[in-house]
């Protein structure tokens, strides 16, 4: 299953959002817990492409985590999230997971170097033998502007590569509600992260029934891009095992 990333009546299509469809599988047992908070030279928003000719897109946060989508030709594939370590101009991760949208989730390691605010570039190996993937990418300094509450509220509309369309509800404080078209309903909050740049803390609980998430409740991140019409939330949460979530991208 795939995403495209086009606009389509008005509303952008999203993969697996919300939890109306959800990605995961199997990936082994749960991950070692990520090293403790640190102020990391990797930081910040980037976006380039890979040695197997998908485009990137994501973030290095100031603890290390770090979140980034891939796609081609305006088809979003999948996510890859882990913790990593920077020391002097070297990014490394051990505990990488490769969510790919046909539910596989592969684990695997990253290492990287680095440029402050300029330039990423490294290799990501999926473990058991697969082939080893190299990227570069170019810093994003809108990673510097402060995330808000007043960038994020207000209604927020996407549509499922399945044909299915949500709306999401945010509110002034960063509490909100959504619903899908099957009938899926889900709340929580969004709000600005602690770090004062450009990421919004994301906590998103389910509310059974056709979820195909069930009950559970997922914690991840999220930005906005653009501004006015034009504003693009992207979002993205596992659940606490890091075996299943979601990826969304919706348009107001």
């Amino acid at each position: 299953m795939r995403t495209t990333l086009s606009k389509l009546t008005a509303t952008l299509i999203a993969l697996a959002s919300l939890g109306l469809a959800a990605c995961g599988g199997g990936g082994g047992s749960a991950p070692a817990a990520p090293p403790p908070a640190q102020t990391v030279g990797a930081e910040g928003f980037w976006s380039g492409t890979t040695s197997n000719n998908f485009g990137i897109r994501g973030a290095v946060l100031e603890n290390g985590e770090y979140w980034f989508m891939y796609y081609a030709n305006g088809v979003l594939y999948g996510v890859v999230q882990g913790t990593g370590t920077a020391n002097n101009g070297s990014f490394t991760s051990t505990n990488g997971r490769d969510f790919y949208f046909d539910g596989t989730v592969t684990p695997g390691t990253v290492s990287a170097s680095y440029r402050e605010r300029n330039s990423l570039q490294g290799t990501a190996t999926p473990q058991g033998g697969g082939t080893p993937i190299t990227f570069t990418a170019a810093y994003d300094a809108s990673y510097e502007t402060p995330a808000t509450a007043a960038a994020v509220s207000g209604t927020w509309r996407g549509q499922l590569a399945t044909g299915e369309t949500y709306t999401i509800n945010v509110a002034a404080n960063g509490a909100f509600t959504g619903a899908g078209a099957s009938g899926c309903t889900f709340g929580g909050s969004i709000a600005p992260r602690a770090s004062g740049k450009a990421v919004y803390d994301l906590t998103v609980t389910f509310n059974g029934g056709v979820c195909a998430l069930g009950t559970q409740t997922l914690r991840g991140i999220a930005a906005v891009a653009g501004s006015g019409a034009s504003q693009v939330l992207y979002a993205a949460a596992l659940d606490a095992t890091r075996s299943s979530g979601f990826v969304a991208i919706s348009i107001r």
